[in-house]
């Protein structure tokens, strides 16, 4: 565990020192005063987090990513509420001054730096339908309430906020049934997650067949 550990926190290492590498050749380079540079990432590691070494689950571990963007004017501040990865395109539009399609997901990041106070009421949304699941994993996160969702299996309720490590699952627990049904009915204002689950392996059939899988 400690062998994998360290492997994995010098592979970031690794990583930083390259972003160093060219954020150093952009700032030598008339490149700066016109490049927004963006770092993230598409998951997580749970990295022994509740004994698991993947990332196919709605842990936090999992789940978090890193998204830090560098404006060419050198405007710096932190977002604290949920935002996700369809956040990124609509942010784009707005630095380069081109139009959002209204049916585009996702909200620029620049104004929700603007109107963080309600930070109670956006949800963000993650689906899973791959490997290391049996049916589709669904998440929706609301304030420091994260409903995880798996068809065909109990739903998990967490506020990270005052339990972090995810070890204290509310769902079951009376006093906390109204959130738990509040999150329920956001999450299916969304999609149907048996719908999309059926859906998902209906798509995945098709497509072993025309590999010539059974």
């Amino acid at each position: 565990m400690r062998c994998a550990l360290a492997s994995y926190y010098a592979l970031v290492s690794t990583l930083d020192a390259e972003i160093g590498r060219i954020l150093e050749a952009i700032d030598t380079s008339p490149l700066r005063e016109n490049t927004l540079v963006i770092y993230t990432s598409d998951h997580g590691e749970m990295a022994g987090h509740h004994g698991m070494w993947q990332k196919q689950c709605f842990y936090e571990p999992a789940v978090k990513v890193p998204l830090m963007l560098r404006l060419p004017s050198g405007e710096n501040g932190r977002v604290a509420q949920n935002v996700s990865l369809v956040d990124v395109l609509p942010t784009l539009l707005e630095v380069a001054g081109l139009e959002t399609p209204r049916d585009l997901p996702g909200d620029s990041l620049l104004g929700i730096a603007q109107h963080q106070s309600d930070e109670t009421t956006r949800s963000v949304f993650s689906e899973y339908h791959h490997m290391g699941m049996l049916n589709a994993g669904f998440m929706l996160k609301r304030g420091n309430y994260k409903l995880c969702h798996y068809v065909g299996s109990e739903s998990q309720l967490f506020n990270v906020d005052i339990d972090p490590l995810e070890n204290d699952d509310l769902a079951s627990k009376p006093e906390y049934a109204a959130t738990r049904s509040e999150m329920e009915v956001a999450l299916r204002a969304v999609l149907d997650p048996e719908r999309e689950d059926a859906r998902a392996k209906e798509n995945q059939s098709v497509r072993r067949l025309k590999l010539g899988e059974i």
